[in-house]
């Protein structure tokens, strides 16, 4: 599972583009006085990024039914069958959604297409998955598309795959 977009790091291991930073323990063992002040600031500034992050608690909740629904499910599983897990672990922690949402695309005033949104969370951020090996550029254009037509602020794009989430 991966995610993208308002993203600033990657999760080693797990293959995640995260919607913040990583804030984890820093050692400095071993090196000279002046990396290790470089070091000390650059952590200081992590954590003053993480505080203006946008909808933390939520994208915390959207990330962990992401990976339950990928635990609970399994690898080589149909876009559907995480859609349906997703739906069920956000249930599961409260959260509000609304579930293959269409928007129109309207040109000059009027319609000449939709567009379908896997998942609108507390109508704040909008949540795309993905069941493929890897995000195509097209799948990053999406959800930016989505967050420009529609004045959302925050977009998750979600790859499960046979390697993880």
């Amino acid at each position: 599972m991966e995610m993208a977009l308002n993203s600033s790091s990657w999760a080693s291991g797990l293959g995640i583009f995260l919607p913040w930073r990583y804030a984890g323990k820093r050692t400095t063992k071993g090196l000279r006085n002046h990396e290790k002040h470089t070091k000390q600031r650059n952590y200081e500034s992590m954590n003053r990024e993480n505080d203006t992050l946008l909808y933390r608690e939520l994208s915390y909740e959207i990330v962990g039914a992401c990976f339950d629904a990928f635990l609970d499910r399994g690898p080589d599983q149909k876009e559907r069958v995480y859609q349906r897990a997703v739906a069920v672990h956000l249930r599961g922690r409260n959260v509000r959604f609304r579930e293959q949402v269409r928007y129109p695309l309207i040109a000059d005033g009027v319609k000449i297409s939709s567009q379908i949104l896997d998942f609108v969370v507390e109508d704040k951020v909008v949540l795309e998955l993905k069941a493929r090996h890897r995000f195509l550029k097209f799948d990053y254009e999406q959800v930016r598309r989505y967050l420009t037509q529609e004045d959302y602020q925050l977009g998750i794009l979600v790859r499960f795959s046979t390697n993880g989430t």
